[in-house]
């Protein structure tokens, strides 16, 4: 990972990156600062899906398996990709149609 920025950026200025550069890469928010996150690699991948599989199967109609799912653990300085997140089926109903969810 690499990061783009050497002052903190809030949320606000965050949403003004392009959602993904040329390269393929995409962007998180740790800390203020903007690092580029490569692609995943197919092992990785793979682990992913099979973690999703087992997942869904233990979870049944309780919540929803999102492999990559884009969240923020904090309001202003976060914004991350779950490899694999579970959310319960209320919460996922819950979610706003145009915004990231805030989860701690």
């Amino acid at each position: 990972m690499s990061s783009l920025a050497h002052s903190l950026v809030i949320w606000t200025g965050f949403l003004h990156l392009p959602e993904r550069p040329e390269t393929g890469k995409r962007y998180e928010l740790h800390d203020g600062e903007v690092v580029i996150v490569p692609p995943a690699r197919p092992l990785h991948v793979k682990l992913q899906k099979r973690i999703e599989r087992l997942l869904e199967a233990a979870a049944g109609d309780r919540g929803v398996v999102v492999v990559e799912f884009p969240y923020r653990p904090a309001p202003n300085l976060q914004f991350w990709f779950a490899d694999v997140a579970f959310v319960l089926q209320a919460d996922w109903d819950a979610l706003p149609p145009n915004e990231y969810p805030v989860l701690s």
